[in-house]
This record gives C-alpha cells, sequence and structure tokens, in this order.
C-alpha cells in the first residue's frame, strides 16, 4: 500500500484544523495535572493564574485545552457531509475500552470520583476521532509541531522552576506542568523523538526550531531526575533511529547528527547544572547537593522494591475483582493486600487499567495498538523521506510512551493520555486503508457533535464542582467557616453523593450531631479509610465508642495494615473498656513493622510514629521494669529516626514558608517531638539506654515554632 495522495484531504476544513492544532499545544500545558484529594484555593486566587503549575483543579485545565478541538469537530460536521473515520478494526477496540469503562462505573464504591475520570477517557477518545476527521495528512505535521511546541514550553517553565527551587533545595526535581515529575519525564521522552524527527524532515528554520525543542525537552528530562524517564527517551530515539534505518530513508545521516549534537548539548547543560548544585546556595543547605541520578544501590533497589508490591498487591485485587473495581479508584484498593500504603498509582497503565475496569479493557487496548500499527506499517518505503522522518518520530515517541507505561500509570494523566491517542490518529492518517472517507447523514453528524458539546459541558460541570471544593477547602484554612459550609451546602445540593465534598462539609460541622451526620454520610458515599477514621473520631466525640469501633473495622477493612486507623482502635477500646483489646490492638501495630507495608514505602524520608505510640502506651500498663525500658528504649529509636530523617525535609519545606508537606505539617511534627521528647525523659527515669539527647529535640521543637 501507498500513502493517500494529499488531494484526498483539500476539502478539509482550515478553522477545524487550526483549532484542532490549539489543542494540541495546549494539551502539555493544561492538562497535565492527576486529580487526587481536594487541594485548597485560597479566597481571592485566580484559578487560571495556577494553571500552569500543578493546578489544584487539573479537570478545567482538561476542559480549557479540549474546548477548541471540540469546537472545531462541531463546526466539521457542521458543515462538512463528508468525513473521514477511522477503520473500523481500529475503531472497535478502542470504542470496547470505553464502554468497559462506563460499565465499571456501576461497580464503583467511589462513582463521583469514576463518573470523572470516565468523562476524561470519553474527551481523549473524542480527540482520537476529531483529529482523524478533520486533520489531512498534511497537517498532521503540524499536530505533532504543536504538541512538541506545547511541551518545549513546559520544557522550559520547568527550568524556570528548578532556577528557582534550586535556592532551598538544590535537589528539587522538576514538575514542570504536569503533576509529578514522573509524569513530565515521560512527556518529555516522548517529547524528544517527535522533535528530532521534525527537525530531519522540515525545512531550515523549522528544523532549527524542533532541534531547540528537543534540546530545551531534554534538559528538562534530566532536571526530572527520572531514571526510568531517561531511559525510556533513550529507547525512544533509538526506535525512532531504527524505523529510519528500514525505511531506507536518505535522511538517516541528517538525523543521527542533529541527535547527536543535541545530546552532546543536553549533556553539557546538565553537567554545567550538576556543578552548579555544588556550589553554594547560603541557605544552609549546601550539603545536598549530590544528585539522585547517583543515588545508592540501596535507593534504587527501594523504589523497584515499591514497584513490585504495588504490581503484586494489583494482581491480588484482579484476582479478587476481576470484573474491575471501576475506573479511577485504584488508590482506594492499592492498600487491599496489605503490602503497600495508599498510593494514587499502580506505576503500571496496563495493570491499572486491568484492576479498574478488568482484562478486557487491557486487551482491547492493545489491540488498538497493534492493529493501528499494522496498517499504518504498509508502504513505508514508497514514502517521501519527509513523511519517512515523520513516521519513525511517531513511532519512537509511542514506543518511549507505551514502554514507560509499563513503570508508570501516565495514561491516568489526561494530557500524556490524549496526546498518545493523538499521535495514534496522526499515524492512522499516514497510510491508505487505515481510514476512509464516509458520508453522514445530518442526523448522525448531528448527534455526533452533540455528544461531543455534552461531554465537554459535563466535564465543565466536574470542572465547576472541583472548583467550589477547592474554593471550600481554602475558605476552611482560612478561617472562614460559614462561607465554606454555605458552598458546601450548595455542592451537595445539587449532587448529594460528592464524596469528596461531604468530607469538607464534615470539616466544619455546625454542631456536635451535624458533625457525626456528616461523617457518617461520607463515610456511607466515599468509603475510604479516611473518611471511616473521621467518622470514628466523631463517634469518639460523642462518646460513641463501640460506633468508632465498627468504622475502625470498616477503615481496616479497606487497608489492613492502616496504621492510623489502628492507633484510634487503641483508643476505642480503650473507652469501651477492653483494654485487653486495646493491647492486642497495640501489638497487631507494632507486627506491622515487620510487613513490607511498613519497610518498603514510596517516600522512605517519612518515619511512622505510630508503632512508638503503641509501645509507650504498653509501657505505661507493664509492670515489669526490664520489659518497660525495652519498649521505651524502641520507642525512643523510632522518634529518634524521624528526628533525624523527617524533620530536616519538614524543617527545608517550613523555612520555604510552607506549613510543611503533605501530612507532616508543623503542628503534626511538633506533636510528634513532644511525644518523643516525653518517652526519652521516662526512659531516662528508667536509667534505660537512649541514645539521643533531649536538647536533640528540644532544639528541633524551637525550630520548627520560629
Amino acid at each position: 500500500m501507498v500513502a493517500r495522495s494529499d488531494q484526498n484531504h483539500s476539502s478539509v476544513p482550515k478553522i477545524p484544523a487550526a483549532l484542532a492544532t490549539i489543542t494540541a499545544f495546549l494539551l502539555p500545558l493544561l492538562a497535565g495535572s492527576l486529580s487526587v484529594e481536594t487541594v485548597a484555593l485560597a479566597p481571592g486566587e485566580s484559578v487560571l493564574s495556577s494553571l500552569l503549575n500543578a493546578s489544584p483543579v487539573p479537570q478545567i485545565g482538561v476542559v480549557l485545552a479540549c474546548l477548541p478541538a471540540i469546537v472545531g469537530i462541531i463546526l466539521h460536521l457542521a458543515r462538512t457531509r463528508v468525513t473521514q473515520i477511522p477503520n473500523f478494526k481500529i475503531a472497535i477496540p478502542l470504542v470496547t475500552v470505553l464502554f468497559v469503562s462506563f460499565l465499571s462505573v456501576f461497580l464503583s464504591s467511589y462513582k463521583s470520583i469514576s463518573l470523572v475520570s470516565l468523562l476524561q477517557w470519553n474527551l481523549a477518545v473524542i480527540l482520537f476521532f476529531t483529529f482523524v476527521a478533520i486533520c489531512g495528512r498534511t497537517h498532521g505535521k503540524w499536530i505533532v509541531g504543536a504538541v512538541v511546541a506545547g511541551l518545549s514550553v513546559s520544557a522550559l517553565l520547568g527550568i524556570l522552576e528548578y532556577s528557582s527551587a534550586r535556592a532551598y533545595d538544590p535537589n528539587h526535581r522538576i514538575f514542570a506542568t504536569f503533576n509529578n515529575p514522573n509524569a513530565a519525564a515521560a512527556a518529555f521522552a516522548m517529547g524528544i523523538p517527535l522533535a528530532l524527527g521534525l527537525s530531519c524532515g522540515s525545512a531550515r528554520l523549522g528544523g532549527l526550531l524542533a532541534a531547540l525543542g528537543a534540546l530545551l525537552q531534554g534538559f528538562a528530562l534530566f532536571l526530572t531526575q527520572s531514571k526510568g524517564g531517561i531511559l525510556f527517551a533513550a529507547i525512544a530515539v533509538v526506535s525512532f533511529a531504527i524505523v529510519l534505518l528500514l525505511s531506507k530513508t536518505k535522511l538517516v545521516g541528517k538525523a543521527v547528527g542533529v541527535t547527536l549534537v543535541v545530546a552532546l548539548l543536553i549533556g553539557a547543560m546538565s553537567f554545567g547544572s550538576i556543578q552548579a548544585r555544588k556550589a553554594p546556595t547560603g541557605t544552609g543547605n549546601d550539603q545536598a547537593t549530590s544528585v539522585r541520578l547517583a543515588n545508592s544501590e540501596e535507593a534504587v533497589t527501594q523504589s523497584a522494591g515499591f514497584r513490585t508490591l504495588l504490581w503484586k498487591g494489583s494482581l491480588a485485587v484482579i484476582k479478587a475483582n476481576p470484573l474491575g473495581t471501576g475506573i479511577g479508584t485504584y488508590r482506594f484498593y492499592s492498600t487491599k493486600a496489605g503490602l503497600t500504603t495508599q498510593t494514587a498509582l499502580t506505576h503500571n497503565s496496563f495493570l491499572q487499567m486491568a484492576l479498574e475496569t478488568s482484562v478486557l479493557s487491557v486487551v482491547s487496548f492493545l489491540a488498538f495498538i497493534v492493529v493501528t500499527l499494522g496498517f499504518t506499517a504498509r508502504g513505508l518505503r514508497s514514502r517521501p523521506d519527509g513523511q519517512k522522518a515523520f513516521y519513525a518520530a511517531i513511532i519512537g515517541a509511542l514506543v518511549g510512551t507505551l514502554g514507560h507505561n509499563l513503570i508508570d500509570s501516565d495514561l491516568a494523566t489526561f494530557g500524556l493520555l490524549a496526546i498518545t491517542l493523538i499521535l495514534f490518529s496522526t499515524l492512522v492518517l499516514t497510510a491508505t486503508d487505515a481510514s476512509s472517507p464516509e458520508f453522514l447523514t445530518p442526523t448522525i453528524r448531528g448527534t455526533l457533535g452533540c455528544v461531543a458539546g455534552a461531554t465537554l459541558l459535563l466535564a465543565g460541570l466536574s470542572a465547576t464542582n472541583e472548583i467550589r471544593r477547592a474554593q471550600a477547602k481554602g475558605l476552611i484554612e482560612a478561617g472562614q467557616v460559614t462561607e465554606a459550609r454555605a458552598l458546601l451546602d450548595g455542592i451537595l445540593g445539587a449532587t448529594p453523593n460528592d464524596g469528596q465534598a461531604r468530607a469538607l462539609r464534615a470539616i466544619v460541622p455546625t454542631d456536635e450531631a451535624d458533625l457525626l451526620a456528616q461523617t457518617e454520610q461520607s463515610a456511607q458515599t466515599h468509603p475510604s479509610p479516611k473518611s471511616w477514621r473521621a467518622y470514628a473520631s466523631a463517634c469518639l466525640r460523642a462518646g460513641k465508642a463501640l460506633e468508632a469501633a465498627y468504622a475502625l473495622d470498616e477503615a481496616l477493612r479497606w487497608d489492613p495494615n492502616n496504621l492510623s486507623a489502628l492507633k484510634m482502635l487503641i483508643s476505642a477500646s480503650q473507652e469501651i473498656g477492653d483494654v485487653e483489646k486495646a493491647k492486642k490492638t497495640a501489638e497487631r501495630l507494632i507486627a506491622v513493622e515487620g510487613t513490607t507495608y511498613y519497610t518498603v514505602r514510596s517516600q522512605p524520608e517519612f518515619i511512622p510514629t505510630e508503632t512508638a505510640e503503641a509501645r509507650t502506651f504498653l509501657a505505661a500498663l507493664e509492670s515489669d521494669k526490664k520489659k518497660k525500658v525495652e519498649l521505651l528504649e524502641a520507642a525512643v529509636k523510632i522518634y529518634a529516626q524521624y528526628l533525624s530523617t523527617t524533620i530536616p525535609v519538614v524543617q527545608r519545606f517550613v523555612t520555604a514558608g510552607a506549613n510543611g508537606i503533605g501530612g507532616e505539617t508543623k503542628e503534626a511534627a511538633t506533636a510528634k517531638l513532644e511525644a518523643g521528647l516525653k518517652a526519652l525523659r521516662e526512659l531516662k527515669a528508667l536509667q534505660g539506654a537512649a541514645g539521643v539527647e533531649e536538647a536533640d529535640f528540644e532544639a528541633a521543637i524551637s525550630n520548627l515554632r520560629k
């Protein structure tokens, strides 16, 4: 087969294609964040001002990025009776993925979250069909160029981010416009071969700009310090070169030259960055000059070990839930197997798809990939050299991104998912029989346009709710409780099953009875361990210890090794008067130390102290002095590890003006240090061996309170 003639697409409307190009540019910039927990939007803070910087309201970025293309397809359908559509052998597997994902919502215990994830997959698939419909073969280069331009701007923002962050953290890993450094690395690993391909197949100015994009992305990739990202970027570039060789193009020499020059410049910039890290910053953090890429073998093993445990846990959940748990729900099932703490992503897109939406969705998605590649590889050698370079670049990018999906859940991030499907759509347009023009009746065209518009509208409504939740949380943090309560009541009046809004509403109750009612409803509509713990806490405050124990048992059903739930269960058992159960729960809590849940953590620098509290509880009940000393010595040792390992991290963020990092707020860290100091004094009174001084705890507490 040979590539279709350009004339076949001469009638493609220019405005819809231009709008699609805008979406391709915006996706890396606006749609790289992932919604996991509600993040506060401070009163008066503009939603738009945070869109390029790990937005607290990622759904609005998705909507804004998709808006031009959706408008484009609606205009196209309104004006054009003949529309290019992909071959049914390509379309059916992709639509099957969407259908299976839709069915999974009915199995979800977190329906409001699943619906948002389903909307995003709907939008991504609509973009695939949109780009096939309105972009001709010659316009494919503009689409890929727009993606490269967007990724290059993202890379530039990431480089600027590092230059600002270096003052307080010389080893800062850049996020650029994505939700985490690994996602940014995956994006740049995809963009580098695309930029190299455009550089080889474009005129002088276009080639130089594309090479500059590859340079910026390569350096930004280094600053993400993602070993996996760098590995798969190299694999992507090698794949690009192999396809070029197989195509027998005359551009191989040019491609090798451009790649070598870009690689040398990236190496020089990276070396300069390493030297800059060694230069004094004047912040007191100059000792932290080692680069994560040179981390010890132990750290590498820990990261790989954690991923392995996630995969084992995922397989266990898949076995227990063969029909899926519901799209977008992995994080709530990540602890079911008792192997790891709660994690947002499986670090393997295909495992995550199988867990959430069944193995059928993975098989269908793989079939879509294989069939598309099979159609588009035909007649490669008969194409012009520029098209060969273009094709090789896309294949290299897809090999890199699909490979990276084996070690990270990139498809969970809308921007990466959408760009991946857009690249497949550009492939479809390079082959004669991968797509064909079809006459669509006005009814069909109207229906398709309505589906596209309605999907974007629903995503917009979801984004509005997300913004209002973020604003409510911002009001709560600002102490404007009445305003926050009114805003949340408005959200719940329209969407009563919004579990995240319900959880926030429980933070601002009108009275104790309202607190109990709100936390109970939150646990019912959003049954995460966190929600059940909140309900248990409300029950304990209301003197309902039995109900609290039940709620904690539910939390432990989802997360059998949850340290906070076990700690609370000790208190609930005491309230009930069941001291024996409290002791057994404390012993169960300490036993968690012997599991991978405790020993292999995603962030090893954060030392849990709940097992230390369990030991001080048992020590208070212990009459044997020797056993009491042993318990306190072990507890103090944990607090000392927390002091030496976790506190420096918290202090760095506090010094930078934050209130800590994650759950390790300044107040929480201070309370743990005070508990450690108390345990140390009790141990010294019994003449036990401490290995740490009271002054160390006192100095750390004083520094946090400054």
